[in-house]
């Protein structure tokens, strides 16, 4: 295959050596241990609400308790260390900028939001690897009854917390650093990212306020039904352990909805007023202006769109004024309108 060179660019080094730590790398590991804690503390609500109150599945509860915290503790570590080890050289690059921005940088800021989204979602997909691994090594059987407890609620759960972060993160990402590594926007050019597009955002949005929060209260219901039916609880108890789960999930999981659709709002709604501002100065004849592109999906691709569309406009009203200083304005004007119409005659020369 053949190889193109491509000359190297020199980067040149515009702050100081070991600045600051920026200030958006404690708010992201704030959001995802929030975000994780609150969908382990779910988790634990959900899998006492809906798991088997056999014998067999609450031996297996017990022992599960008995490792948990040391599964925790592992996953919580790892997954902060593999955070830190992805994000490291963008924070470097915070500390000590250089320009232009290296690439490697720029690639790992956009798909930063899913990347660090799907290392948080892997523990959750491990433990329902895990837990059902172990359970079968220590008490040499497993059953279906444990589905709930070690395989679905910790996969439902993890999901939901991974996609609230992904949103969350991609927001923050958009308005706080993207525009920081792309101070002249063009990320379209930038080539393919792990990047989600409009619709895949609104896909999970829907999934994280409509699927998830349905899914568990029908498990909810499955298990006072199945708990009745089989007389391991007495109706009366059945109906106000569901009274009041419901009332609990209802309220978390409306509280979720509003801060989702503030956040996905915000990141549709406030892109596209910049852009209708854009268009409304260049209007009035502002050629200066430019929009701030903070990310590769379709909104970004229109805003870097309106940003060549004002580049353009530019160029030509420099044109325009050079080729005035040349010629009469009048004459300009003509040419530039198409008014000139193409002529001439072909003749047969010998050069001696």
């Amino acid at each position: 295959m053949p190889m193109t060179a491509t000359p190297a660019r020199a980067a040149t080094v515009v702050g100081e050596s070991g600045g600051p730590f920026p200030l958006w790398l404690p708010l992201l590991i704030v959001v995802v241990l929030a975000v994780h804690l609150l969908a382990g503390a779910t988790t634990q609500f959900t899998i006492n609400l809906m798991r088997s109150l056999s014998p067999f599945a609450q031996e297996s509860r017990a022992f599960e308790m008995t490792i948990l915290p040391y599964w925790r503790l592992i996953a919580y570590v790892t997954g902060t260390i593999a955070i830190f080890t992805y994000l490291w050289p963008v924070v470097a690059h915070f500390r000590r900028p250089v320009e232009p921005v290296p690439t490697r940088v720029q690639r790992r800021v956009l798909s930063a939001p899913f990347l660090v989204a799907a290392m948080t979602f892997a523990p959750w997909c491990l433990s329902a690897v895990f837990f059902p691994a172990v359970t079968l090594w220590r008490f040499g059987r497993w059953a279906p009854e444990l589905m709930s407890q070690q395989v679905l609620s910790p996969v439902v759960n993890g999901f939901l917390a991974a996609t609230t972060s992904y949103l969350v993160l991609e927001w923050l990402f958009r308005s706080q650093i993207v525009p920081r590594v792309f101070p002249d926007g063009r990320i379209p050019e930038l080539g393919p990212c792990l990047t989600a597009g409009v619709r895949t955002r609104l896909f999970l949005f829907l999934a994280a306020v409509a699927f998830i929060p349905l899914f568990t209260m029908l498990g909810v219901v499955r298990t006072g039904v199945v708990r009745v039916a089989t007389r391991v609880q007495d109706a009366d108890t059945v109906v106000a352990a569901m009274a009041h789960a419901s009332t609990l999930t209802f309220f978390l999981y409306v509280a979720l909805g509003i801060v989702l659709t503030l956040i996905l709002a915000r990141s549709l709604t406030r892109p596209l007023g910049e852009v209708a501002g854009a268009l409304r100065r260049v209007q009035r004849g502002d050629l200066g202006v430019q929009v701030r592109v903070g990310s590769s999906d379709e909104v970004g691709v229109l805003e870097d769109g309106v940003n060549a569309l004002v580049g353009a406009l530019r160029d030509r009203e420099h044109i325009l004024q050079t080729f005035g200083h040349v010629v009469d304005p009048s004459v300009r004007d003509y040419l530039l309108a198409g008014g000139m119409e193409r002529g001439g005659e072909l003749r047969a020369v010998t050069v001696l």
